[in-house]
């Protein structure tokens, strides 16, 4: 499996297992790339796991502060939902910077992995709720003509396209069905220290 998702994945694991225990997650409203596109800051909807709009998030502008405010908080005796250090992150392969995430944090009653930098900016963005999700990567490749293999270790093949002047689409997928399992969004421009 490339190395650029190992840990996402595992990560992600808890996430869906929490969502199995008790929240359902809201497909997104389109597989198209999200709003915001031309932006350097590419803007997606926040969506709790009950259909509810939570606000804008948008890569490399976002704070892990608003991000807070704006999503559910996970009660004080669950740890999974809390910042911590992640153990791994999506890299694209393309772009200004490689980010270095320190931080992520996953919203209660969200599907989201939301990454952060030393300047406590969203730099990262993995949708578990995404539209693409258990598709054939064909049909995503329709929606994001750029989109083309980057590493495949088998079972996995993994998928990058610069869907903005400042962000790459990442997909995951099984090599043997080719149906996406994994989509992130990563910001590869500098950031801004956050106030």
């Amino acid at each position: 499996m490339p190395s650029s998702f190992v840990a996402v994945r595992v990560s992600l694991g808890l996430v869906l297992a929490i969502l199995v225990a008790g929240c359902a997650t809201s497909p997104s409203k389109s597989g198209a790339a999200p709003a915001g596109a031309s932006s350097q800051f590419m803007a997606f909807p926040a969506v709790t796991a009950d259909g509810k709009s939570a606000g804008t998030l948008r890569l490399g502008q976002t704070t892990l502060g608003e991000a807070k405010q704006m999503l559910p908080a996970p009660p004080a005796d669950v740890a999974e939902g809390q910042p911590r250090v992640p153990d791994g992150y999506p890299r694209p392969t393309s772009g200004e910077v490689v980010p270095k995430p320190t931080l992520v944090y996953n919203p209660w009653k969200t599907s989201y992995q939301l990454f952060f930098d030393a300047n406590q900016r969203l730099v990262a963005f993995v949708d578990g709720s995404s539209a693409f999700l258990g598709k054939p990567v064909a049909a995503v490749a329709k929606q994001v003509p750029d989109l083309h293999e980057t590493v495949r270790e088998l079972p996995f093949s993994e998928q990058q396209a610069q869907i903005g002047p400042c962000t790459t689409m990442l997909v995951m997928a099984s090599t043997s069905d080719t149906t996406v399992s994994d989509v992130a969004y990563v910001f590869h421009c500098a950031t801004t220290k956050a106030p």
